[in-house]
């Protein structure tokens, strides 16, 4: 039997005031998302596909399909968007990771 351990750093860097990463661990599912620095509100949009990865990938360890779920991520993120125009052009890198 494999035994993972992990752990997780950030930095929010020289330049910016508040931290843009988001991530997620649980075991059988990692992802990272970092807002995309010079954009407004990059960290909300890191936190929304963050939030979307884990709803679909839970500790179940559902496989859903991975580009439904990166399309949902940005339809929560392109939704966001459109309510709260001040935050219109936010987005995030993402990468995501299965242990099976």
């Amino acid at each position: 039997m494999i035994s993972l351990s992990w752990g997780v750093a950030s930095d929010t860097g020289r330049i910016r005031k508040n931290n843009q990463d988001s991530y997620l661990a649980d075991g059988a599912v990692f992802a990272v998302a970092d807002g995309m620095g010079g954009h407004v509100g990059g960290e909300i949009a890191s936190k929304l596909a963050i939030d979307v990865f884990a709803e679909a990938y839970s500790q179940s360890q559902s496989r859903q399909n991975i580009v439904e779920v990166v399309q949902k991520a940005n339809t929560a993120i392109l939704s966001r968007a459109s309510k709260e125009p001040k935050l219109a052009g936010m987005g995030t890198t993402t990468g995501i990771n299965f242990i099976s």
